[in-house]
């Protein structure tokens, strides 16, 4: 059996530890959807971007960051969504500190339209441990999900026999 299929729910303790970046990804889909002119120019301060996929990269980030949010407050498979998210904030943590590792400060815009009200400046390392931090988050709960169906199923097992 797969872990996808032993639940479609976490538990309170994880939910409590995935709601958080769930919420953050969900808000900041929109803001840079409510500013894409903006996210698309920070994105062509990226170089690992190619510029030809800048704009279709750009789409990409909003849509999957809003319908891994959505799924996830929606109730459709909470486990997949907490380890797609963690995936996507993982690929954008590292790709922002290789950047950073090749001496490239790219702009963020990770809040879109929200950006410059939530913060003025943040240095370029606190950007990249805060996406992994919040991955850590979803990796976590979606662990706790897993963990307590497992010692369940144990629990279960031990009184049918």
């Amino acid at each position: 059996m797969s872990m996808f299929a032993i639940r479609n729910t976490v538990s309170p303790a994880g939910a409590a530890l995935v709601c958080v970046p769930m919420l953050v990804l969900g808000v900041s889909s929109v803001a840079k959807f409510a500013d894409m002119p903006q996210f698309v120019a920070s994105l062509r301060t990226w170089t690992l971007v190619p510029t030809s996929l800048v704009l279709p990269v750009a789409f990409l980030v909003v849509a999957c960051e809003f319908a891994i949010s959505i799924w996830w407050f929606i109730g459709g498979q909470r486990i997949a969504c907490a380890l797609a998210g963690a995936v996507l904030l993982l690929c954008f943590a590292g790709a922002y500190a290789l950047h950073l590792a090749l001496g490239i400060r790219p702009s963020c815009a990770c809040m879109g339209a929200l950006q410059q009200v939530i913060e003025a400046r943040t240095e370029g390392g606190i950007i990249a441990i805060r996406a992994a931090s919040l991955a850590v988050m979803l990796l976590l709960g979606a662990s706790l999900a897993v963990l307590g169906d497992r010692f369940r199923a144990a629990a279960a097992s031990k009184g049918t026999t």
